[in-house]
């Protein structure tokens, strides 16, 4: 698998995770959820792949990672609420030219 940019290093690193995706016991679900980041001239854009109408924003990249996480943990509750599923798109939905490909790993 490769980043955006085409670079495979860079791509096996970001997914390499397993300490996040595996949390300790006692710990909560954790999301593997794929982000598309855009630079604005305001700032960074997060937006979900493979979730619809979830987003973030923020001066910079990082700060734009943690906007679009804390999206993730507000919508999915209510989702899963009463046994709910999570309406995640079959196939992540196609990045705009220019974006970069992320991961973000919310825990609930």
């Amino acid at each position: 698998m490769t980043d955006a940019n085409g670079d495979r290093s860079r791509a096996a690193r970001v997914l390499s995770a397993a300490e996040v995706v595996a949390p300790a016991a006692g710990a909560g679900r954790v999301f593997r959820c794929q982000v598309y980041l855009y630079q604005r001239p305001a700032g960074f854009l997060a937006v979900a792949a493979a979730l619809p109408g979830v987003a973030g924003i923020g001066a910079n990249e990082a700060e734009a990672l943690a906007d679009v996480t804390r999206a993730f943990k507000a919508v999915i509750p209510g989702y899963v609420a009463d046994g709910g599923r999570v309406p995640w798109l079959p196939d992540p939905a196609r990045a705009e030219t220019g974006a970069l490909t992320r991961w973000v790993f919310p825990e609930l």
